[in-house]
């Protein structure tokens, strides 16, 4: 009996030292792991600042580049076979790993979208991604598409928006870096240009302290305006003058740097917001100019009325009639504005509808009729109408459905279809789940048609799946065809 006692506390003994050792060696891998990443830090940190110099990553991946250049490595190719594995799809498998809904196919946050203004069709479309990469294709209208990658090093930069110049379509600009304040916001890197149609492109010299990127237009004249909006940059509203290839900062004076959006009027004149998230009220603020390629920052004028600006506002244009949807602290929209003078005099619409359910810091949506300027579609988690410039508003959809919408286009051709994208209904895991596209038809009649959601088809069955739509543009002159972006 004694030996069983003994035998009996011998081997609860090696137990606990084995459980102790097993979180002694959980410990030491979790050091291990830190250990590891503290290495890489301090392989790639400049000795004399003390951290990653983060700006310098472009010229790095010039310097990386030439060495290469200089070496022989033709007789290495086919040594190696390669299997796509993503992401741009799942090589096997329905899943293979990605949980996500539908094909399991993603393509990560899409933000920029942009129809090639070389090509009379208007087929070819390049899409920017928040996760990396800059896409094109020639025809749109095949389903599906094919998609082809720009250049490698894209793959590690952040695309958030795309513009061309309007006077030579062979001159095309991307920004960098995702302009919201969700924790895996991607930095970027610079303003890219190219001046062969997109064949090649190089980061602009001087702006390398250019990320968070919320909008990059060009004018009539093809001067560049580039809106950074950032928790720690000061770069504010940049613009570049074709002319004379010189960068000017033209954030206007006494006002917060961060910039969450900015619209270029079909009257030439520029319309921008400074503050978000927690800017303070006397530096935040509308302005506007009809003088974009020669403005100072002590030259923008100050509306005689306006609408706050201190936490995120989406605005857009049509001629001189605006529609603005300034968010409060607890990011909801409690009063929409209009001007019909061109910003200069503001005043609250009629009514106001709840439309955005505390997702003003990131989802909402604004988009005006081009042929009829009172007809407005606002969204955010649901999606509201107006016939009668704000006066009243009735919803467009089930608002049961709770659906956040991230993006409204109207079509320009047949202004009684709308599309309307959906997803990111909240900041959670799965906030970047979307049902979808819906299509609305008669959307001024009382009774509108709604379609939707456009996910299945007998190609490509549930493509938007799993995705929320960020961008939605109708072709110019075919209701029929729509570009669509998505988020993860």
């Amino acid at each position: 009996m004694q030996i069983r006692k003994i035998v009996g506390t011998l081997l609860l003994t090696c137990s606990a030292v084995m459980a102790i050792s097993q979180v002694e060696q959980v410990t030491e891998n979790q050091a291990g792991i830190s250990r590891r990443l503290q290495q890489e830090i301090d392989d790639t940190k400049d000795p004399v600042l003390g951290y990653v110099p983060k700006s310098r990553l472009v010229e790095a991946y010039s310097q990386r580049k030439t060495m290469l250049d200089k070496l022989n490595l033709t007789n290495t190719e086919g040594v190696f076979t390669w299997t796509e594995r993503g992401p741009n799809s799942d090589a096997v498998g329905s899943s293979n790993g990605n949980t996500r809904p539908g094909n399991g196919k993603t393509s990560g946050r899409v933000r920029a979208i942009w129809e090639d203004l070389g090509d009379a069709t208007g087929k070819t479309v390049w899409v920017g991604g928040i996760d990396g990469g800059l896409w094109k294709t020639t025809d749109i209208t095949v389903n599906p598409a094919t998609w082809t990658p720009i250049n490698d090093f894209f793959g590690n930069l952040a695309v958030a928006s795309i513009c061309q110049d309007p006077t030579d379509v062979n001159i095309m600009y991307f920004g960098t870096g995702e302009k919201a304040i969700n924790a895996d916001a991607v930095r970027g890197a610079g303003i890219w240009r190219s001046t062969d149609h997109g064949v090649t492109w190089a980061v602009m010299s001087g702006t390398a302290n250019l990320w968070n990127v919320s909008k990059v237009v060009c004018d009539a004249s093809g001067n560049l305006y580039v809106g950074c909006n950032t928790l720690s940059n000061n770069q504010g509203i940049q613009r570049f003058t074709k002319a004379t290839s010189t960068w000017t900062n033209i954030t206007p004076t006494g006002l917060d740097a961060r910039v969450p959006d900015l619209e270029l009027s079909s009257t030439g004149r520029l319309h921008i917001i400074c503050g978000y998230y927690n800017s303070s009220a006397s530096a935040s603020g509308y302005r506007y100019t009809d003088n974009p390629a020669t403005v100072t920052a002590a030259s923008w004028t100050s509306p005689a009325t306006t609408f706050p600006t201190q936490y995120n506002v989406a605005i857009e244009s049509n001629g001189n009639t605006l529609y603005a949807l300034p968010s409060n602290s607890a990011w909801g929209v409690p009063t929409i504005y209009k001007s019909t003078n061109g910003g200069a005099n503001w005043t609250a619409t009629g009514s106001t509808p709840a439309f955005t359910s505390g997702q003003a810091w990131y989802c909402m949506a604004v988009a005006i009729d081009p042929n009829n300027a009172n007809n407005v579609i606002v969204g955010s988690l649901d999606c509201y109408k107006t016939t009668n410039g704000g006066t009243t508003w009735t919803p467009l959809m089930d608002n049961a459905l709770s659906l956040a919408i991230g993006t409204i286009a109207i079509s320009p051709s047949s202004p009684e279809t709308i599309y309307v994208g959906t997803g990111e209904p909240n900041f959670s895991s799965d906030s970047y789940f979307g049902v979808g596209v819906y299509r609305i038809d008669n959307a001024s009649s009382a009774t509108p048609t709604i379609t939707g959601p456009l996910n299945d088809d007998a190609a490509n069955a549930d493509v938007f799946t799993g995705r929320a739509i960020s961008k939605i543009c109708v072709h110019p002159t075919n209701p029929a065809i729509i570009f669509v972006s998505t988020t993860s």
